[in-house]
């Protein structure tokens, strides 16, 4: 012990401390210093005043700690949810916490801009700890953070890095979102721009993937593509007009207008 604070507070949580010394660790951990992490964060989640430790899920093999404060959790919402003015949500496992992976969810705050950039500022949403990246992992995450708040439910678009498992998680625990972001295809994205590749178009590859596929501009607000069509008769004109504009671009364009209008029948039926 290094100071009084270290002294259990009582029997159970005296017991508690022996019995976590003397278990071994996960083989996930095996290797590792052996400290007490997870009661220190138990131990504060009963502790705090204002909700912060949503969720501590322990597993044979993952550990799970959802974080997210009221204002965190409000201000999400009031940005991701309104069909007049949204911002996209932000996804994205993006790095490690010792043999963890950390989540955030990110948005935009949609109520200041940045002299400098000009853009819409990223806010830090909820965040998930954890040790596993499959789809049950990152499905509770999402449904912690809804039951803290119902009203996420309703987020309107979700962007990710791809990621199979978290795609997976967004179409079973948010509707509306998976309507906008997780139909919009990662493969079919890689085999068009594949597609592109071969038919000699370089420069504006990114152009005609936007034009299909929809984009998010600077200040994070969504462009609609071909794929937000209402209807198929919607789905058809818009592709007629972007074959016109696609003349522009140069000699490649039928062939780009031919290999969209083939996969027409599918993209269409899953809108």
């Amino acid at each position: 012990m290094d100071s009084l604070s270290d002294l259990p507070r009582g029997p159970r949580q005296g017991y508690y401390r022996n019995q976590v010394k003397k278990a071994p660790l996960p083989a996930y951990l095996q290797g590792k210093e052996k400290d007490d992490e997870l009661l220190e964060v138990l131990l504060k989640m009963k502790s705090e005043k204002e909700p912060f430790i949503r969720k501590v899920s322990l597993e044979k093999e993952n550990l799970t700690i959802v974080l997210a404060s009221e204002n965190q959790l409000r201000e999400l919402a009031k940005y991701s949810t309104s069909e007049l003015d949204f911002s996209i949500v932000q996804l994205d496992p993006t790095f490690n916490l010792g043999p963890y992976e950390c989540t955030p969810i990110s948005y935009r705050n949609l109520l200041l801009k940045s002299k400098r950039s000009g853009t819409f500022p990223v806010r830090l949403g909820p965040v998930l700890i954890h040790y596993r990246k499959d789809e049950k992992t990152f499905r509770d995450f999402l449904q912690t953070v809804i039951d803290a708040k119902p009203k996420l439910k309703e987020i309107l678009f979700c962007g990710t890095d791809g990621e199979t498992a978290l795609i997976n998680a967004i179409q079973r625990v948010l509707p509306k979102a998976d309507e906008r972001s997780v139909r919009c295809f990662k493969h079919l994205q890689d085999n068009m721009k594949s597609a592109l590749g071969s038919f000699g178009v370089t420069g504006r590859q990114r152009d005609y993937i936007d034009d299909v596929f929809g984009s998010v501009d600077k200040d994070g607000i969504y462009l609609a593509g071909l794929l937000d069509a209402e209807c198929p008769e919607e789905f058809d004109a818009t592709l007629q007009s972007l074959r016109q504009r696609w003349v522009e671009r140069g000699d490649k364009s039928e062939k780009v207008y031919s290999w969209v209008s083939e996969r027409g029948e599918m993209l269409k039926s899953n809108r």
